[in-house]
């Protein structure tokens, strides 16, 4: 049986090297060997692990993250405590968007107030599955033509068919600039 590659540590390996107790660390933290510094409030642990990257406009989280990339601070988001200290309790049903798309970052300037709606208006860039290169543009086989869609709403709108995929992607754009208010990327 292996053993835990943890210093100073014997125990059987649980996973990805370490031991249980190593390993539940590793999850937590972000490190293995490190023993969990214990704050006495979340401000004390916000201010010690919120630091400002350099040569980046981003204030990244360096403590502990949730699987999809967000800071996690005694049980909360990171990123709804930093919008929280300076703007106050953020209203049910609303959310914080990270304008960056850097989900580490906590710096307040980044982050923006939304709704469901205009959080997922916002997207990074393309989905896993596409395979035009072009948001919002897909290849209809039985048509053998580009097809533009924008989602909005709940509901696929529909754009046309296209023998261009830019012509398609210049329709889906044009039409998310239409009806989107949160599209960075559209917008640049």
């Amino acid at each position: 049986m292996k053993t835990c590659t943890a210093k100073d540590c014997d125990r059987d390996v649980h996973a990805k090297g370490h031991c249980l107790k190593h390993y539940m660390r590793l999850r937590r933290t972000g490190s293995a060997e490190t023993t969990p510094q214990r704050f006495m409030d979340p401000e004390e642990s916000f201010l010690n692990f919120a630091v400002a990257a350099e040569g980046r406009e981003c204030t990244e989280w360096t403590g502990a993250l949730s699987h999809g990339g967000y800071g996690l601070l005694q049980g909360g988001a990171a990123h709804r405590y930093a919008w929280e200290r300076v703007n106050g309790p953020i209203p049910h049903g609303m959310f914080i968007d990270h304008m960056c798309f850097n989900r580490a970052c906590v710096n307040v300037e980044h982050l923006r107030l939304v709704t469901v709606k205009q959080n997922a208006e916002n997207l990074s860039g393309l989905t896993s599955r596409n395979k035009s290169g072009y948001r919002g543009v897909q290849w209809h086989k039985g048509a053998g033509k580009w097809v533009a869609r924008v989602r909005h709403n709940g509901k696929d709108i529909h754009l046309g068919t296209f023998d261009d995929p830019v012509e398609a992607a210049r329709a889906a754009k044009l039409k998310r600039l239409e009806l989107f208010t949160h599209n960075n990327l559209d917008r640049v």
